[in-house]
């Protein structure tokens, strides 16, 4: 599809279910859908949520639970579709607004934000930041600079003593 149709379909969830002046959509149904399941907080029925204090993401090659919301840099309320090669539509309904983002993944084609390699902030967190301090007539809470946190090392191996 072409950014204006995913912008289309951002502004009917945006607007619960109403195009035109007609309802196309139940609002309840998107009410439900834009809030996290017990089994992931960062999921609603097919698109990622933030309202959840933890997710589970579908990153390639395999799952993480991340003990954060989706995107701590953006409302509480945002909710998005999150698809193939880091294309969003992400829909933040305290704020009216609907952002659409089409492009390839910073990890594989590099980072459009230009930070350097190796081990670097994650694309998206510098994206919203970006976005977020675009929002000048509401406050908007700002998760700070990204910082790196290593990774625990725990150790499978057993020493015994004879």
């Amino acid at each position: 599809m072409a950014p204006v149709a995913w912008d289309a379909l951002g502004h009917l969830l945006l607007d619960e279910g109403m195009w035109g002046g007609r309802r196309l959509l139940d609002a309840d149904y998107i009410l439900q859908g834009r809030e996290g399941t017990e089994a992931n907080p960062g999921y609603g029925f097919l698109w990622r949520t933030n309202s959840g204090d933890w997710n589970i993401d579908s990153g390639f090659p395999h799952y993480e639970r991340k003990d954060e919301p989706n995107w701590p840099g953006l409302p509480r309320d945002a909710f998005a579709f999150s698809g193939l090669f880091d294309q969003h539509v992400i829909v933040i309904p305290s704020l009216d607004m609907v952002v659409v983002r089409m492009g390839f993944p910073p990890e594989v084609f590099g980072d459009p934000l230009g930070e350097s390699p190796g081990i670097r902030p994650n694309f998206s967190w510098n994206f919203n930041r970006l976005l977020m301090k675009a929002v000048t007539d509401v406050q908007v809470h700002d998760p700070g600079p990204w910082r790196f946190v290593p990774p625990i090392t725990v150790s499978t191996s057993t020493t015994s003593s004879s």
